[in-house]
């Protein structure tokens, strides 16, 4: 089996798909051999903790209201 490469790197900044998210940045890329699906330990502020976020909650843009 082929891991595939991930959507988002370490220190990629991204964006949660609600509109106006802050802009958040990935810490860790976790990958499931069950699911063959990558999810992302991202931070969006230094106040909050960091969340796990599968590849569809996460965008490369900031999506406006």
């Amino acid at each position: 089996m082929t891991i595939p490469d991930p959507k988002f790197w370490i220190g990629d900044e991204v964006y949660h798909v609600t509109p106006d998210s802050p802009k958040g940045i990935v810490l860790d890329v976790l990958y499931s051999c069950r699911t063959n699906l990558f999810d992302y330990l991202v931070t969006f502020s230094s106040e909050r903790e960091s969340l796990l976020y599968s590849e569809l909650e996460l965008s490369n843009h900031k999506n406006f209201i």
